[in-house]
């Protein structure tokens, strides 16, 4: 009979029961298995105490990350209150505002609060100003002095952001276009023509000539910027024709359709914010400034039924998407018969009448023109003309007028820019020039 280990147990009764016994097999089989398990924990700790490590370590180097971005971001902080970024941007109006030589009144309430919105309106978006100060690069330099050849106030720059954000193809909805937004008629006024070929409103030398010159004119009828430029937006006879009605003289009480009540609000705040838009948190190096583009003039003259601006951008030895962007005038890919002006890169003129002719053979020829999208020196004029501004008053004709000054009906009409179905009206003003 083979032996086995058999304890006995006490129960709660105090009587003994004898367990079954173990057998010697199933004995040496759990010492086997407790020997061989013996390491095992050891491995379980090694195990945990890697991963543990692995786990600092990676918890670690988050730590040194975050503390690293922490310290760009306060450097940026830093920097941005240094330049008047927006951590010490203050979206307020200044306490005075001066526009085209003019207080603007802002202790009115009413008028404060009304450039107000337009102004936050605007500085709410700081791409889009950064986009406006970086074209104003490339436009205000031939705006600019242009504007002083006319001894115009510079404020007036600000009138083509609002009218088109300076973007020479805009056309508006009730179509205006280019970068002062004449409509067709007005254009033709002031010789830009409109056909399916060409729309010189988008010429951008041409509508700012026409621009100045007609705002040159309606500051003459008005004799004060806020009413010209609101007559700008809603034509000068509709504005004459409320001033007259509602019996005040200033922009600032007058009551005109919402649109053109907010336009010259709009052209105050916008040179409120572009004159100066560090103190909005706008900073932008004018290093990045677009520049404008470096062109010459030519005329070319098209003796065929049509020329594709291929064969232009060719003998210029450009390519066409150039000559298409430095004319954005030309509204098809050719040139009818007739004469054009047009804008290639800067130092191709010398060649480019013999590559013109050349490639186009008999039916076209081209002349050079200095004409420049870029301004270039100032040249001395002649001698101007006295400027004399007469109110129109009740029974005057532009014969009378004439007659009283010494000039022709013709004259007085192309001085205003005054068609023949055109009547003049008591309280107008017409522009005179004496020698």
């Amino acid at each position: 009979m083979s032996m086995s280990w058999c304890p006995y147990r006490a129960h709660a009764g105090g009587a003994t029961q004898r367990p079954r016994c173990t057998s010697p097999l199933w004995l040496g089989a759990l010492l086997l298995l407790l020997l061989g398990a013996w390491d095992q924990p050891r491995a379980w700790s090694q195990e945990v105490t890697g991963g543990m490590k692995l786990l600092l370590q990676e918890l670690q180097a988050v730590k040194r990350s975050h503390l690293e971005a922490m310290a760009q971001i306060e450097d940026l902080r830093q920097q941005l209150r240094a330049k008047g970024g927006p951590a010490s941007a203050s979206y307020r109006l200044p306490a005075r505002i001066e526009f085209c030589g003019e207080r603007v009144p802002l202790d009115e309430r009413e008028i404060r609060e009304r450039l107000d919105q337009e102004f936050l309106l605007y500085v709410d978006h700081p791409g889009q100003i950064m986009l406006w100060l970086k074209r104003m690069g490339r436009f205000m330099p031939l705006i600019e002095q242009r504007l002083a050849d006319y001894g115009l106030p510079a404020d007036l720059k600000y009138l083509a952001v609002v009218e088109s954000s300076l973007r020479p193809t805009a056309v508006s909805t009730a179509g205006a276009g280019g970068l002062w937004q004449f409509i067709q008629a007005t254009g033709r006024r002031y010789d830009m023509e409109s056909t399916p070929w060409v729309d010189e409103r988008m010429d951008v030398s041409k509508a700012t000539e026409g621009a100045l010159q007609y705002l040159r004119r309606l500051h003459g009828i008005f004799h004060n910027w806020p009413l010209a430029l609101a007559s700008y937006n809603a034509g000068e006879q509709r504005v004459l024709d409320e001033l007259r009605e509602q019996g005040v003289s200033s922009y600032y009480r007058l009551a005109l359709p919402t649109e053109t009540e907010r336009f010259v609000y709009k052209i105050i705040a916008m040179k409120v914010i572009l004159s100066n838009p560090e103190r909005y948190g706008i900073v932008v190096d004018k290093s990045e400034y677009y520049r404008p583009p470096e062109t010459e003039g030519v005329t070319v003259r098209v003796t065929g039924s049509r020329l594709h601006l291929r064969a232009v951008a060719e003998a210029a030895g450009t390519h066409f998407a150039m000559i298409k962007m430095l004319n954005p005038q030309f509204r098809q890919r050719y040139l009818p018969a007739g004469v054009h002006q047009v804008y290639i890169p800067r130092g191709a003129a010398a060649t480019f009448a013999q590559n013109f002719k050349e490639a186009s053979g008999s039916w076209s020829a081209v002349e050079s023109q200095s004409v420049s999208y870029q301004p270039g020196p100032r040249e001395e004029s002649a001698p101007r003309r006295k400027t004399i501004y007469y109110a129109v008053k009740k029974g005057d004709t532009l014969t009378k007028i004439a007659a009283k000054f010494d000039a022709s009906v013709e004259s007085l009409q192309k001085w205003n820019r005054l068609s023949s179905t055109m009547h003049i009206v008591p309280g107008q003003q017409l522009m005179i020039l004496k020698e």
